[in-house]
């Protein structure tokens, strides 16, 4: 047994199937290493996708959400109405009905009456909280510095300070995408002037 173990490594020296079987498994092994980087990338680019897929699904349920109250509307025809909007089709020709003919009261016409009454200027009413939108987390951070001052060219020392300001770019249909900029301002020391990078 060990001398046809030995003999077996001196065929692999010289046999050129031996050969050419190693060199064929070294390119395999290559392009199953070019395999997975490329795989890697591909499941980056799914993410990608997937995020940019989730944030449509998302806009198109808010879209939905607010404008499907347009959808069908007095065009759509009876046999895909539902019993309830056949209902409330039919209670509103009879307002409509009794409205133009004079006789009876609807009780709406008083709360028009009181809507016109209580109308004023438009927008919210003095006095009235704020409502804010919620500044999103920044995607990039970038600082922005100035080495002269903008009135008489000094040379200006150390930041006194930060001053944040955030951009949201909005492209369709990616996702929106937050740039905080922290804008370093300073006093100079030959002018007196104050100095906003931008």
């Amino acid at each position: 047994m060990i001398s046809q173990a030995s003999s077996y490594l001196d065929c692999e020296s010289t046999c050129p199937k031996v050969a050419e079987q190693e060199e064929r498994i070294e390119e395999l092994e290559e392009e199953v290493e070019e395999l997975r980087r490329e795989k890697q990338e591909l499941r980056g680019e799914k993410r990608e996708l997937e995020k940019k897929l989730n944030y449509q699904k998302e806009k198109y349920a808010r879209l939905w959400k607010e404008h499907r109250k347009f959808v069908g509307g007095p065009h759509k025809p009876s046999s895909k109405k539902t019993q309830a909007e056949k209902e409330e089709e039919k209670r509103r020709k009879r307002e409509r009905k009794k409205k133009e003919s004079g006789e009876g009261d609807t009780g709406r016409e008083d709360e028009e009456d009181k809507e016109d009454e209580g109308k004023g200027k438009p927008g919210r009413k003095p006095g009235h909280r704020p409502a804010w939108r919620e500044q999103p987390e920044p995607d990039e951070t970038i600082e922005v510095s100035l080495d002269k001052c903008v009135h008489c060219g000094g040379e200006l020392g150390d930041p006194s300070g930060k001053k944040r300001r955030l951009v949201t770019d909005i492209p369709d249909p990616e996702p929106p995408k937050t740039t905080e900029y922290k804008l370093h301002w300073c006093e100079c020391p030959h002018c007196g002037e104050e100095n906003v990078a931008t």
